[in-house]
Order: structure tokens, then C-alpha cells, then sequence
């Protein structure tokens, strides 16, 4: 496998963001991952905003499995969970993220 293939199949972020982030930038997120990723998709993107706590919730359906991203704008926090049955390279995923989402601080597991 090459350098920064997952071979857990698992990405948690959980970060703080310098953007902000909308429906509109969650749902290219949702829909560039599985590309990044080389997976097939199996639904659209869902987008969800908050109704208690201002921010998004969205999620797809990849054939090896999801990707999630919970966002609290008043927080400046997100977290995106990365779920696959098949290998993925985390590094290009985090560098993804990272740019489009304007990630200051992260924590990966």
C-alpha cells in the first residue's frame, strides 16, 4: 500500500475551522470526498441545519460505507467521520479538508 493508505478504513476529525461553512460547502464536501477517495456513491448528499444549535449536519452513502460532517457555526467546530471498507489515503483527505474547509486545529483519529 502506499504512503498514508488507511489501512483501518476509519478517519475521525474532529477540528475547528477559520471559514464559514454552509449547506452549500457541505454538500461539495460530501460529494469531492468519495471522488478524492476513488468510492462509488449510493445516494446524494443529505444536508440538515440545526434547529436547537446553529449549524449543519450532512452525510453520504459511499458503496464501502459513509462519510459524516456535523458543523456548530457558533462553535467554529466540525467533525467529519470518514467510514470505509475499503483503503483510502488519509493524507490526501486531511490535505482536502484542510484547504476547503479552513481547518486550524485538528485533531485526527
Amino acid at each position: 500500500m502506499g504512503k498514508g493508505l488507511v489501512k483501518k478504513f476509519h478517519l475521525g476529525i474532529d477540528a475547528f475551522t477559520q471559514k464559514n461553512i454552509d449547506e452549500n460547502l457541505i454538500k461539495k464536501v460530501l460529494l469531492d470526498l468519495p471522488k478524492l477517495m476513488e468510492m462509488k456513491t449510493l445516494t446524494k448528499p443529505i444536508v440538515c441545519k440545526g434547529k436547537t444549535l446553529s449549524g449543519y449536519t450532512g452525510f453520504i452513502i459511499i458503496e464501502e460505507s459513509h462519510i459524516a460532517i456535523h458543523h456548530f457555526s457558533s462553535q467554529y467546530r466540525i467533525w467529519i467521520d470518514t467510514l470505509s471498507c475499503k483503503s483510502f489515503d488519509k493524507n490526501s483527505v486531511i490535505d482536502y479538508l484542510k484547504k476547503e474547509l479552513g481547518i486550524k486545529y485538528a485533531r485526527y483519529f
